[in-house]
C-alpha cells in the first residue's frame, strides 16, 4: 500500500506541490478559525462539549458526528478537548481543498482545478462570521464533494456508507439523494432508480427520526420569518450603502462565477445542472425559513456546484476535453 503511494506521488510531482501549497494555505485557514473569531476557540469548544453531553438545543445536538469523534479522541489520545477539536478543524480544511481538487480534475486540468480550489480558498472565510466555530461546515463540503464525484462515476454503492454519515452531521445531506434521483433520471431502469433511491432516503431517515426522538425538534418560526429577516437585511443597503453588509456574502461566496455558472448552460455537465434542482429549492427553503442568510456557511455546498459551472464558462470545453485525456 505504502508503495503503491509513493508510486503514485513520484508519477504526480505537480499533485505535491499543489498539495504544499494548499496545506500552507490550510495553515492561515486555521488560524483565523482557531483566533479570530468573536468567541474565543474554547467557546466554541464547550458548545461542541455540550453536544455530547446532550445540553445543546435542537438542530446542534442531532449533528453529532463531528462532537462525538472529537470527544472520542481527546479521551483517547488524552490531548485537551480545544486542542482536539483545532486539530480536527486543521484535517478537514485540508482534506476539503485536496478532496475539492480532485474532484475539480475529473473535468479539468491540473492549473484550473487549482485556480477554481483557490477561489474556494479565498472566500472560505466569509464563512467564520458566525459567532462560533460550528463544527458541520467543513465535512459537509467534504461529504458533498464526495457525493456528487461518486455519483458522477457511478460508484453508488459507496453512498450507502456516506448517506447515514453525513445525515449524524447535517440535515442537509437529504440533497445527496435528491442529486443521485435527479441525475439518474432517464440514465437508470426505473425500478432500479426507485429502489436505490429508496434505500438512500431510509438511510437518511432512520438516523435522523432516531436523533430527533431523544432530543426532540427546533422550535421553527413561522415561514415568514426568516423571510422577513433576510428581506430586511438585503433592503439596509439602501439606508447606509455598505459593500460588506453581511446580507449580500450570499453574493461573495463564489462571486462571479454565480453568473459565469449559467452562461452556456445546456453544453454543461448534466449532473451539474440537474443537480440546482435540489439546490434550489435548499436556497428557497433557507431563505424564507431556514435561517438567516448573513450566515453564509449554510452555502458551502453550493462551492460544488457552481465552481466548476464557472470554470466551463472561464476555460471552455476545450480545455476539459483536454484534461479527460491525460
Amino acid at each position: 500500500m505504502l508503495n503503491k503511494m509513493r508510486r503514485y506521488l513520484e508519477n504526480n510531482r505537480d499533485l505535491v506541490k499543489i498539495l504544499l501549497i494548499y496545506f500552507f494555505l490550510t495553515f492561515v485557514m486555521g488560524y483565523i478559525d482557531f483566533d479570530r473569531r468573536v468567541l474565543t476557540f474554547e467557546r466554541s469548544t464547550q458548545a461542541l462539549e455540550s453536544v455530547v453531553k446532550g445540553d445543546f438545543n435542537p438542530p446542534m445536538n442531532h449533528r453529532i458526528l463531528v462532537p462525538y469523534t472529537v470527544y472520542f479522541f481527546h479521551k483517547v489520545s488524552h490531548i485537551s478537548l480545544e486542542y482536539s477539536y483545532a486539530l480536527f478543524r486543521f484535517l478537514f480544511y485540508f482534506l476539503a481543498f485536496a478532496l475539492f481538487h480532485m474532484y475539480l480534475r475529473k473535468w479539468f486540468g491540473q492549473k484550473t482545478a487549482m485556480i477554481g480550489t483557490l477561489s474556494l480558498i479565498a472566500s472560505l472565510p466569509l464563512t467564520l462570521t458566525n459567532w462560533y466555530s460550528v463544527p458541520t461546515d467543513m465535512p459537509e463540503l467534504i461529504m458533498f464533494i464526495l457525493g456528487v464525484m461518486w455519483i458522477r462515476d457511478g460508484k453508488h454503492k459507496n453512498l450507502f456508507i456516506l448517506i447515514p454519515l453525513a445525515s449524524l452531521n447535517r440535515e442537509t445531506s437529504i440533497a445527496l439523494v435528491l442529486i443521485y434521483f435527479f441525475n439518474e433520471i432517464g440514465k437508470e431502469n426505473w425500478f432500479v432508480l426507485i429502489r436505490r433511491t429508496a434505500i438512500y432516503f431510509l438511510l437518511w431517515l432512520i438516523p435522523s427520526a432516531i436523533l430527533i426522538s431523544i432530543f426532540g425538534i427546533r422550535d421553527l418560526p413561522g415561514y415568514f420569518h426568516h423571510f422577513r429577516v433576510n428581506v430586511a437585511g438585503l433592503l439596509k443597503i439602501f439606508e447606509s450603502p455598505n459593500p460588506y453588509n453581511h446580507f449580500y456574502f450570499i453574493l461573495y461566496l463564489c462571486g462571479f462565477y454565480w453568473f459565469l455558472a449559467f452562461m452556456n448552460f445546456r453544453k454543461k455537465p448534466s449532473i451539474l445542472k440537474r443537480a440546482l434542482i435540489p439546490m434550489t429549492l435548499f436556497l428557497l427553503y433557507g431563505f424564507s425559513r431556514g435561517g438567516a442568510i448573513s450566515e453564509v456557511r449554510i452555502l458551502i455546498p453550493f462551492y460544488v456546484f457552481i465552481i466548476p459551472l464557472g470554470l466551463f464558462s472561464l476555460f471552455g470545453e476545450e480545455e476539459a476535453i483536454s484534461s479527460a485525456k491525460e
